[in-house]
C-alpha cells in the first residue's frame, strides 16, 4: 500500500492492513480448524477401536492435546494480523497522522 499510495497516514496504513488481514483470516482459520478436527476424529476413531470407554476417550491426553493445538492455532492466526500490521506500519514509516 505504501508504494501505491505514499501519502497515506499511519492510521490509514493500519486500517488498510487490517482489512487485508481480515480477508485472509477466515480462510486460514477454517483450514487449520478443519485439519485439527479431522485429525481429532481419526484419533477418536482409533481409540474407540481399542475398546476404550467414552469417559476414558473424553479424558484422553491425546484428544486434549489436539484441542489445545486447535485453540492455540486459531488464536495465533487471529493475533498475528494486528501485530504484523503494527510492525509494518512502523517499518514503512507512514506520514504522521493528520
Amino acid at each position: 500500500m505504501k508504494i501505491h499510495k505514499p501519502d497515506m497516514s499511519n492510521t490509514e496504513l493500519f486500517q488498510s492492513g487490517m482489512q487485508i488481514g481480515k480477508s485472509i483470516l477466515g480462510t486460514t482459520v477454517n483450514t487449520l480448524l478443519f485439519a485439527y478436527l479431522g485429525e481429532s476424529m481419526i484419533l477418536f476413531a482409533y481409540l474407540r477401536m481399542q475398546k476404550q470407554s467414552l469417559g476414558i476417550l473424553l479424558n484422553s491426553r491425546l484428544l486434549f492435546q489436539n484441542c489445545i493445538f486447535m485453540i492455540f492455532g486459531a488464536l495465533s492466526c487471529v493475533l498475528v494480523i494486528p501485530i504484523s500490521t503494527l510492525l509494518m506500519k512502523k517499518l514503512c514509516g507512514g506520514n504522521h497522522d493528520r
